[in-house]
């Protein structure tokens, strides 16, 4: 316990030889930041458009997965329309990540979270 201890036997530690760096100055304008890009295959992406296309993509190639089947008796059961509708929604919302971080990234920074975080869940 710390109540045998009197007043006199404590010790305070002092900073010694810490000197406090001049403050910079800030520069007079600026610089907007860069947005990072990223070339694949000849094709300039935005690093916020790069996993927006992969999805696309991938939705793109699921839906001729799921309507390629040749069914002749057209039973393709009960959870087909849900199928459909993966790869469509995921192919929309895509789609409209793209417009948006290409024509308004203000409006993407705030609703694109919720448009990808829908995608993922549904």
């Amino acid at each position: 316990t710390m109540s045998n201890v009197n007043d006199e036997d404590v010790m305070v530690d002092e900073e010694v030889g810490v000197e406090e760096a001049p403050a910079e100055e800030a520069p007079a304008e600026e610089a907007p930041a860069e947005t990072k890009t990223m070339s694949v295959a000849g094709i300039t992406f935005k690093e916020t458009q790069f996993p927006l296309f992969i999805v696309l993509l991938a939705s793109i190639v699921l839906m001729i997965a799921t309507t390629a089947h040749d069914d002749p008796n057209n039973s393709k059961g009960g959870y087909f329309g849900y199928a459909i509708s993966i790869s469509a929604i995921a192919m929309i919302l895509s789609f409209i990540g793209l417009l948006l971080t290409k024509f308004s990234e203000d409006m993407y920074a705030k609703f694109g979270k919720h448009m990808n975080m829908l995608c993922f869940i549904y």
